[in-house]
């Protein structure tokens, strides 16, 4: 399982629980349980059965999609809190009871005038916020084209429900909690912001890889030094707060002198954990940068060899970008094609000065060479033979061709092209002789089959005519014979 599950489960798990402490905390005795200290108002029902909902959608947000069941329970879930919120805000608005909350669940009495056990409008107006953060990644399981784009919005609309609650916890540890003051708005209570921190923080759990986390998780150097730092600037700043706040309470001492103690107190820790983050972040820097410089002696040791084998391979190698140029080319290459790197530089497959033939020694067009049809088509070109003419050599020279095309990252057209070749002049022409060899073979073998064809016929002939003629004696023989014994009997 995935760390960003492990992050989300636990949270979204905290979150039910405090849901269900909330629910525990209007059992006679177990009061303390829904508000965590005396004089705190508790978690509303509804609001602890709205925490479940969103709770139990995200502990099964990896399993909603495989079923079209349970993904659209999870929406119906998720869009019934929404609107349960809303709701809340406006008939708190309006004075009505849009939602039926007070239909449903009795009011627990009272505090400082205020109804115990109603959901606080700001506490509706955050469910709608979460609600629209968890539909969002809800509709990013199912769309994953605008996978990005709805993260993004999950992100923004988490951030501000972790923002709220945030301050609204460190009202509540200040001491200082809001709306408490008020006489007609219900305050939003600490395990209520509580539960809205821990969800938040399931959401950010199943979406690290997005706004806002990713800046923060991210490889670059400004996510490895914001690790550091927002926590740094975090712990300063609360650890100023609140040691000005529980300094100054019932001290009889010198506020300045207490203001003096807090702010080197503050200086001193913070000193103390930057000198820590600094050495961490020193020997970090110090690792990267030898195994950059390790990477750099790697890459310029292997370019080297490339360097050597490019220059010192029997085969040709030249590379051609996305308009067909050359751009460069080994000494095989210029070997083989009688051309200088100077002269092919620029030269591109369309140019007539190639003469280039096919197998069959028919013109070959330009945008049928190898490298131009791997660029066109985007795939690879293999094994394949074409003739070249040679102004060096002023003959013809016959190559074998492959053309490999190259991309960037994220495109689906090659930005250039690379062909190997290798001369198989002598082979071909051995191939042309040896065809030639068996074409005149063959004329010869069908001439003397024609003439022993003829002789045998002439054989035939003349034997049909040989027994013809015998046979012709052997009737003339006994012709003669009936005509002596004929005349005997006379």
């Amino acid at each position: 399982m995935k760390v960003k599950n492990h992050i989300c489960i636990i949270c979204s798990t905290i979150t039910i629980m405090l849901a269900l402490l909330g629910i525990m905390g209007y059992f006679p005795g177990l009061e303390i349980l829904g508000s965590f200290k005396k004089g705190f108002i508790p978690m509303a029902p509804a609001t602890a059965f709205a925490f479940i909902l969103l709770g139990g959608v995200l502990l099964s947000i990896d399993k909603v999609k495989p079923s079209k069941i349970k993904w659209l329970f999870s929406l119906s879930a998720v869009l019934f809190v929404m609107l349960f919120g809303i709701l809340d805000v406006l008939g708190y608005s309006s004075g009505l009871d849009l939602n039926f909350e007070e239909a449903l669940i009795p009011v627990a009495g009272t505090m400082n005038g205020i109804p115990v056990g109603r959901m606080s409008p700001v506490a509706g107006i955050i469910f709608f916020l979460s609600g629209f953060s968890i539909l969002v990644l809800l509709l990013a399981k199912d769309n994953p084209n605008k996978n990005e784009e709805f993260r993004f919005l999950s992100g923004v609309l988490n951030l501000t429900v972790f923002l709220i609650a945030f301050v609204f916890c460190l009202a509540y540890f200040l001491g200082s909690p809001l709306l408490y003051a008020s006489k007609s708005a219900i305050p939003m209570a600490l395990t209520t912001a509580l539960g809205f921190i821990f969800l938040g923080l399931a959401v950010f759990g199943y979406n690290q890889n997005s706004f806002p986390l990713k800046i923060v998780t991210g490889d670059t150097m400004r996510g490895y030094l914001l690790r550091y730092i927002l926590p740094l600037a975090v712990f300063s700043v609360l650890l100023g707060g609140l040691t000005a706040q529980y300094s100054f309470q019932g001290s009889k001492i010198n506020p300045a002198i207490l203001s003096a103690a807090s702010i080197l107190l503050v200086i001193i820790a913070t000193g103390i954990v930057a000198n820590f983050i600094s050495r961490h972040l020193g020997s970090v820097i110090d690792g990267q940068k030898a195994a950059i410089k390790k990477s750099e002696q790697a890459l310029i040791k292997s370019e080297k060899k490339f360097r050597i084998l490019f220059e010192t391979m029997v085969q040709g190698v030249v590379y051609q970008n996305a308009s067909g140029e050359i751009i460069d080319a080994n000494p095989a290459a210029e070997r083989i094609l009688g051309l200088s790197l100077d002269q092919m530089k620029g030269r591109t497959s369309i140019d007539p000065r190639w003469k280039s033939v096919d197998q069959e020694k028919n013109e070959l067009p330009g945008e049928k060479h190898p490298p131009m049809v791997a660029l066109n088509t985007a795939r690879p070109v293999e094994n394949f033979i074409q003739g070249i003419y040679n102004p060096q050599k002023k003959k013809y020279v016959w190559i074998i061709v492959n053309s490999i095309p190259q991309f960037k990252k994220g495109e689906n057209m090659p930005y250039r092209v690379f062909s190997t070749f290798l001369d198989i002049t002598g082979r071909k022409n051995a191939e042309d002789e040896l065809k030639e060899f068996k074409e005149n073979l063959e004329q010869q073998v069908n001439e003397k089959t024609r003439l022993l064809n003829e002789r045998i016929a002439d054989l035939e002939s003349f034997h049909e005519a040989t027994i013809e003629r015998e046979l012709r004696m052997e009737e003339l023989r006994k012709e003669n014979e009936r005509l002596k014994k004929g005349n005997n009997d006379a």
